[in-house]
C-alpha cells in the first residue's frame, strides 16, 4: 500500500514537471513570435514619423523638414524595406508602404504639400498594418486615436509611447508568468519530498518517543534514550557524552552491538553518528507487536514522525528535553 502511494506521488511529480516544461516552452515560443512578428521596418517607421509631424495647417513645408525627409530617403533602401515587411508577415502592407515612400520623396523634391492626402496615406498604412497583424494572429498595432488624423502615425509621440508601454507590459507579463511557473514547480518538488517522507514514516511506522535504554559496546554500557522507534531501526541519544565518546572507536569498527530496551535485547548496527544521537538499524526488524510493547514504556505519547530535511536535529533536541 505504501509503495503504491509512493509510486503515485512520484508519477504525479514527473507529469507535473513535464507539464511545466511544456508551458515554459510554449511561453518562450509565444514571446519569440511577439518579438519577431508584426514589426514595421525602422527605415519606414522613421519616414512615417517625420511625415506624421508635418504641419496640417500649411500649404507649404519649411526647408528644414524637406531637408530632413531628403536625408532619410537617401539613407534607406526600398528593396530592404520590402524584404523586411515580407519577413515580418506584413507583405500585404508593401503597396501602401511604397505609396508613403513615394509621397515622402515627392515632398522632399519640393512637390506640392497636401495635408489631407498625407493624412489619408498614413491612416491607410496604419489600417493595413493592423489588418496584417490581426490576420497573422498577432495584433500589435492598434488604433490609438480617432478623428481626422486617426492611426498610430498621427500625433506620433503619444502613439509610439503607447506602443512602447504595451510592449513593456507584455514583457512584464511574460516575466511574471515565468516566475509563477517556477514557484509552482518548486512547490511541487517540496510537496513530493514531503509526501515521500510521510509515506516512509507511515510505511515503517516510525514514531517519536522517549524510552530509557542501554547500549552495550564491548562490555561497556552507555545509558541513554531511544527517541525514535520504527520497525527497522531506532535513534539513540546517550545521556553521557563522555561515556559515549569512550566507546565510539569500538562502535565504529566492532560491527553489530546490543541495545537493551526495558528487558528486550536487540542486535543493532550503527548507520549514522550525529552530535546529539546515533541511528541504528535492527539486524532483524521488529514486529508491530514488539514495537507497541516497547512504546508503552515511553515517557511521552508516541506520534508518527517523518525524516526532516535538517537530519532531525531540531526534533531530537526537543525530544531529549
Amino acid at each position: 500500500m505504501g509503495n503504491h502511494h509512493l509510486w503515485w506521488i512520484l508519477n504525479a511529480g514527473r507529469r507535473g514537471a513535464a507539464l511545466i516544461c511544456l508551458v515554459l516552452s510554449l511561453l518562450a515560443s509565444a514571446s519569440a513570435v511577439v518579438a519577431q512578428g508584426c514589426q514595421v521596418p525602422g527605415e519606414l517607421m522613421g519616414v512615417a514619423r517625420t511625415l506624421a509631424v508635418l504641419p496640417a495647417d500649411r500649404s507649404d513645408l519649411p526647408p528644414a523638414m524637406t531637408a530632413r525627409l531628403g536625408a532619410q530617403l537617401d539613407s534607406l533602401s526600398e528593396a530592404r524595406i520590402l524584404d523586411a515587411l515580407t519577413d515580418s508577415g506584413l507583405e500585404s502592407v508593401s503597396p501602401v508602404a511604397i505609396n508613403v515612400l513615394a509621397e515622402a520623396e515627392r515632398l522632399a523634391n519640393g512637390g506640392q504639400y497636401n495635408p489631407a492626402r498625407l493624412s489619408a496615406l498614413l491612416r491607410d498604412l496604419d489600417q493595413q498594418t493592423t489588418l496584417a497583424c490581426v490576420t497573422s494572429g498577432t495584433s500589435i498595432f492598434q488604433r490609438m486615436q480617432s478623428g481626422r488624423d486617426g492611426g498610430v502615425f498621427s500625433k506620433a509621440s503619444g502613439a509610439w509611447s503607447e506602443i512602447e508601454r504595451r510592449a513593456q507590459e507584455e514583457k512584464l507579463f511574460a516575466a511574471g508568468a515565468v516566475v509563477v511557473l517556477m514557484v509552482g514547480f518548486i512547490s511541487l518538488l517540496v510537496l513530493i519530498d514531503t509526501g515521500y517522507r510521510w509515506i516512509m514514516a507511515l510505511l515503517y511506522n516510525r514514531k517519536a518517543c522517549r524510552i530509557a535504554a542501554d547500549l552495550e559496546v564491548g562490555g561497556k554500557l552507555v545509558e541513554g534514550l531511544v527517541i525514535t522507534l520504527g520497525k527497522g531501526g531506532c535513534r539513540f541519544h546517550p545521556l553521557s557524552a563522555k561515556a559515549f565518546d569512550a566507546v565510539l572507536p569500538q562502535l565504529r569498527g566492532s560491527g553489530p552491538v546490543r541495545l537493551r530496551i526495558e528487558g528486550e535485547e536487540l542486535q543493532v548496527q550503527g548507520s549514522g553518528i550525529h552530535e546529539l544521537y546515533t541511528d541504528f538499524l535492527f539486524l532483524r526488524p521488529i514486529t508491530l507487536k514488539q514495537q507497541r510493547d516497547l512504546l508503552e514504556h515511553s515517557s511521552i505519547s508516541p506520534y508518527h514522525i517523518r525524516k526532516a530535511r535538517d537530519g532531525g536535529e531540531r526534533e531530537a533536541r526537543r525530544l531529549v528535553g
